[in-house]
C-alpha cells in the first residue's frame, strides 16, 4: 500500500531531528539515481536517514560502477525497504536494534562497541561491513571487477596478462584560485583477479576534531590549518562518491607487476601498523603520499615540492588586475631573458643572488611567520622527541610539528608544500589519464569510458 507522507516521528539513529519531513530535493535525487519517488514517500524515514548518513551515494555508486540499477540496491522485503548488510537484505527496524551512526564522525559502529565499525563496501563484497576505514588491521578490497571489465582496464594500461593495475586519481573543481584551494589526491590498485582496493591520505578523526572542533567556526579551521598530528591512509577513499558537478576526475591507470601491487598495499599496511604516518596539511599531506606510492608502485618520480614563496608567485596571476602583467612577462620578457647570451645573464644572475640575500631570509622569515600564525606549532598528539624524525624531509616520516623554536623561523624546510598542482599537470600530461566528466550519479570512474579516450593516446 503506497501512503505519500509528510511528516514521521524521528528515530533514535536521526539525533536531533525531533520530526521526519520530506525533503524535496532529497526526492528529486532519488528519482535521479533511478528509484521510485513513491518508495521515498513510503518508506520516509529510511529513506532520509540514507541521505542523513550519506549511505546512499555508496550505494547507489556501487551499483552505478557495475552497471546495474540502483533499485536493485533497495528491495521491499516483506512490505519494508532493504540493504545490503553484511551479505543479508535488512529492513530499517534491524539497523535501529543493532547499529547506531554517528553524527560526528560520521560512520556507523555496532551498538554498545562503538570500536566496531562498519564501511559500506561493493555488493559483491557484502554491503555495510564491520571494517573500518581508519583503524583497520590489514588493507581491505572495496570491489571486486569481473573479466570483462579486467581486460578492457587491461588494454588502457597496456597490461599484460597476469599484471596489476595502479592508479592515480584527483579531481579538480572550479575555485577562484588553483593554488589556494586543496584538491584531493588518492589512489587505487587493482590486482590482476579483479580485486580494487581504494585508498587516500587524510588527518586521522582526532587531528581532524583537533583542526576544526565540534561547532567551531570556520575561523578556528583556519588558525588550526597547519597544525600536525597523526594521519591516515583510509580505505575507501572519501572522494569515491562524492560530486564534481562542473569539475574533473583525472585518473591515470598504469601497470605494474603483481608483487609491486602487493609492496604498495604492504607500504600502506606498514604505515597504520606502525603508527608512523604524521599528517600536515601543507608538508605531509595525501599529495605528498599519492607521489611516495606513485614511485613504489611506478619507480616514476613527481617533484611537487615547492615554498610558500613559489606558490605565492604563482597565485598573483590569478588575480585579475595581475593577470595581464604576469602574462606579459610570460611571453615577452622571460624569452627575451632566455635569449641574452650566458655572458651577460649570469653574472646579473649572481649579482641578484647576492643583492636580494638579506631580502630573501627576510620573505623565508615572514613566511613561516604565517606558517606559524596558521597553527604551525601545534600539534593534536605529542611525539617523543626521539621519534620525531623531521630532518628527513624527502620521505613519509614522523616529525611534531612544522615549528618547534625560533630558530625554525629562520629555516626553510617549515614553509615547504607539498603541493597538489605539480601532480595535477603531470596527470594532464600523461597519455594514460582519462578526465571524467559527472554524470549525476556517483560512480567509482575506473574502466576506460566510450567514446572518451585517454589524453594525448587512443585507446587501441
Amino acid at each position: 500500500m503506497s501512503c505519500c507522507v509528510d511528516k514521521v516521528q524521528a528515530s533514535p539513529l536521526l539525533e536531533g531531528v525531533p520530526v521526519i519531513q520530506s525533503d524535496p530535493k532529497h526526492r528529486a535525487t532519488w528519482k535521479a539515481f533511478g528509484l521510485d519517488g513513491a518508495l521515498y514517500d513510503e518508506h520516509l524515514k529510511f529513506a532520509e536517514f540514507l541521505f542523513k548518513t550519506k549511505l546512499i551515494f555508496s550505494i547507489v555508486g556501487y551499483q552505478e560502477t557495475m552497471g546495474r540499477p540502483a533499485s536493485e540496491a533497495f528491495p521491499v522485503v516483506d512490505g519494508k525497504l532493504c540493504i545490503l548488510i553484511e551479505k543479508k537484505w535488512r529492513d530499517f527496524d534491524w539497523i535501529e536494534a543493532n547499529l547506531y551512526h554517528d553524527p560526528v564522525q560520521e560512520w556507523f559502529h555496532a551498538k554498545g562497541s562503538p570500536k566496531h565499525i562498519y564501511t559500506y563496501l561493493s555488493p559483491c563484497l557484502g554491503g555495510l561491513n564491520p571494517k573500518s576505514r581508519h583503524y583497520y588491521e590489514n588493507v581491505f578490497p572495496v570491489h571486486e571487477l569481473n573479466e570483462e571489465e579486467m581486460a578492457s582496464l587491461r588494454k588502457l594500461a597496456g597490461a599484460q596478462e597476469g599484471e596489476a593495475i595502479y592508479q592515480l586519481v584527483s579531481t579538480p573543481r572550479p575555485s577562484f584560485s588553483k593554488w589556494i584551494i586543496p584538491v584531493h589526491i588518492s589512489e587505487r590498485i587493482i590486482t590482476s583477479d579483479g580485486t580494487v582496493y581504494s585508498f587516500g591520505a587524510q588527518p586521522d578523526p582526532d587531528l581532524a576534531a583537533f583542526i576544526k572542533p565540534e561547532g567551531s567556526s570556520g575561523c578556528t579551521q583556519f588558525f588550526n590549518g597547519a597544525s600536525t598530528g597523526e594521519g591516515v591512509v583510509a580505505m575507501s577513499d572519501y572522494e569515491e562518491f562524492l560530486s564534481f558537478e562542473g569539475g574533473e576526475r583525472l585518473v591515470t591507470t598504469l601497470p605494474i607487476s603483481g608483487d609491486k601491487a602487493m609492496e604498495v598495499l604492504k607500504k600502506v599496511d606498514a604505515y597504520k601498523a606502525n603508527n608512523q604516518f604524521r599528517f600536515n596539511m601543507l608538508h605531509q599531506n595525501c599529495a605528498k603520499v599519492g607521489v611516495e606510492l606513485t614511485k613504489e608502485a611506478t619507480g616514476v618520480v613527481i617533484d611537487n615540492k615547492l615554498t610558500a614563496l613559489q606558490v605565492l608567485f604563482n597565485t598573483l596571476p590569478e588575480i585579475p588586475l595581475l593577470s595581464t602583467a604576469f602574462k606579459t612577462m610570460k611571453v615577452v620578457i622571460v624569452p627575451f631573458w632566455e635569449w641574452l647570451p650566458e655572458c651577460f645573464t649570469k653574472p646579473c644572475e649572481m649579482a641578484a643572488s647576492i643583492i636580494f640575500f638579506i631580502p630573501s631570509k627576510m620573505a623565508t622569515f615572514l613566511t613561516n611567520l604565517i606558517i606559524l600564525i596558521l597553527g604551525g606549532y601545534r600539534q593534536a598528539d605529542d611525539l617523543e622527541p626521539e621519534n620525531d624524525n623531521r630532518d628527513n624531509q624527502h620521505e613519509i616520516t614522523q616529525f611534531s610539528r612544522l615549528i618547534k623554536d625560533f630558530t625554525d623561523l629562520f629555516r626553510e624546510h617549515p614553509s615547504d608544500i607539498y603541493h597538489h598542482v605539480p601532480v595535477i599537470q603531470w596527470q594532464r600530461q600523461h597519455p594514460k589519464t582519462i578526465a571524467y566528466q559527472y554524470e549525476g550519479k556517483p560512480k567509482m570512474f575506473m574502466l576506460p569510458p566510450l567514446p572518451a579516450l585517454p589524453l594525448g593516446q587512443e585507446v587501441v
